[in-house]
């Protein structure tokens, strides 16, 4: 495994319009990747018991846009000027009948197993989206080194808008609107808020959903920063100006986000980064078995599903979580083949934590393995356990970086929702998993 990150080499010549176009919108996107401003439309299957939820209305958000000229300008690419270049070890077969099985298993599910088929079908149309700029990503092959520039663009801004806020305790307003900020104080209802001794503190959103999704982000874009910062391949003007700046930020600013989770997978990174590019060598560790790797991860999974069944505590954001655990293996034992249909897991809960409960229930289990599991049954479940284990896979060939992103991401699965059922974690999911995939034959073998 490469320790230092790897650009793949561009093809020779002047490259095509349409590549050029659709490398500066992938950018673009990475730049927007923080931004939530969209426009919701609220049909009667976005209500649950006359509520509004979110999530389950169809959103057409700023990057949507760019992700559909992102597609179609590669596709043209493709077929224009026969660019392929997706280059995956395996056979093109077993790939694309993987994909195609999960979209039809999907689409089946969507429309003869759920109860409420237009949020199911929202969330289906949703999944094409994003496996559709996945296998764009592959094909245009970004360069790494400026993919991490502009996320780290992301990262900077994000980071002083969450600690503005935080100083301030309430949101900026004016022109931040238009990056999808939304209008908040600590007095708002619902807002996720921190008591420290007998003060109650705003917890910064930036232009985030949420406080754990920007902490997520920060998290995971954090580690790709602190790699580039490590690498000796990065001019040092680069390293001090920029990358020191932002990493000072977004250090600050995950502190501020009070998602303790966040924290470990944050820190965490960054730990192996300094570890594997400037320790691990005194002390000349054993190989890394991918075998063994994927053990321990699917390992960590049977526990993130089972563990929060037993927990006890009086703090609501504990109590909350169980609960919504044990709902979901009730709807998982009580549909356990295909599951209630995507998107449908409200929808079930509602019918027995309705009067038990609060507002959270319109929210899924904070669990993506087994919010499949409930809503796609045992089939989609086992379909994300091959998934996992291709990936685990290609992890062999690509810069130490990826291991640490993609496991990251994994763990973030285990602990919340946002990767699965929220446009920003759903975009830094798909973007990091592509770049894996897209970079996967630059080195031929691990030497760690």
């Amino acid at each position: 495994m490469k320790e230092e990150i790897v650009d793949l080499p561009s093809s020779p010549g002047r490259k095509p319009r349409a590549v050029i176009v659709s490398r500066i919108l992938f950018y673009i996107l990475l730049l927007l990747l923080p931004t939530q401003l969209g426009k919701h439309f609220f049909f009667p299957f976005s209500t649950i018991s006359g509520v509004r939820v979110d999530y389950l209305a169809p959103t057409i958000y700023l990057t949507d846009i760019v992700v559909l000229f992102f597609i179609l300008f590669t596709l043209v690419s493709v077929i224009k000027h026969k660019t392929y270049n997706i280059k995956l070890k395996k056979p093109h077969k077993i790939v694309i009948c993987y994909l195609f099985s999960v979209i039809c298993y999907l689409l089946f599910n969507s429309l003869f197993v759920a109860s409420n088929i237009g949020a199911a079908l929202y969330r289906f149309v949703k999944v094409v989206e994003l496996v559709l700029l996945g296998t764009a990503i592959i094909s245009i092959r970004p360069k790494l080194s400026t993919s991490i520039i502009f996320l780290s663009i992301g990262l900077f801004y994000s980071s002083i808008i969450a600690i503005i806020q935080f100083v301030q305790q309430q949101s900026l307003g004016g022109v931040f609107w238009f990056l999808g900020e939304r209008s908040f104080t600590l007095a708002t209802p619902t807002i996720a808020a921190i008591s420290l001794g007998d003060k109650l503190l705003l917890r910064p959103y930036a232009t985030f959903s949420h406080p754990n999704v920007l902490g997520g982000f920060i998290a995971t874009v954090m580690t790709f920063i602190t790699s580039s910062f490590l690498s000796t391949k990065v001019s040092l003007k680069l390293k001090y100006f920029w990358i020191l700046p932002c990493m000072m930020l977004g250090v600050i600013a995950l502190i501020l986000t009070f998602s303790r989770l966040a924290w470990i997978v944050g820190f965490g990174g960054l730990s192996a980064c300094v570890w594997w590019m400037r320790i691990r060598k005194l002390f000349k560790p054993k190989k890394i078995s991918s075998t063994h790797l994927l053990i321990c991860i699917y390992i960590c999974i049977a526990a993130s599903m089972t563990i929060p069944l037993f927990w006890t505590s009086p703090a609501q954001s504990i109590w909350q979580r169980h609960v919504l655990v044990q709902e979901a293996w009730r709807i998982a034992s009580s549909h356990p083949l295909m599951g209630v249909g995507l998107n449908n897991f409200s929808f079930f809960a509602l019918l027995r934590l309705f009067n038990a409960a609060n507002f959270f229930i319109f929210q899924p289990v904070h669990n993506i393995y087994l919010l499949t599991l409930a809503e796609s049954g045992i089939v989609g479940f086992a379909l994300v356990l091959m998934f996992i284990a291709y990936l685990i896979n290609q992890l062999r060939n690509v810069a130490f970086i990826f291991m640490i992103a993609v496991l990251q991401l994994l763990f973030l699965g285990m602990v919340d929702h946002y990767l699965f059922t929220l446009q920003q974690g759903q975009l830094l999911f798909t973007i990091i998993v592509a770049l894996v995939l897209s970079h996967s034959h630059v080195v031929g073998h691990m030497d760690a």
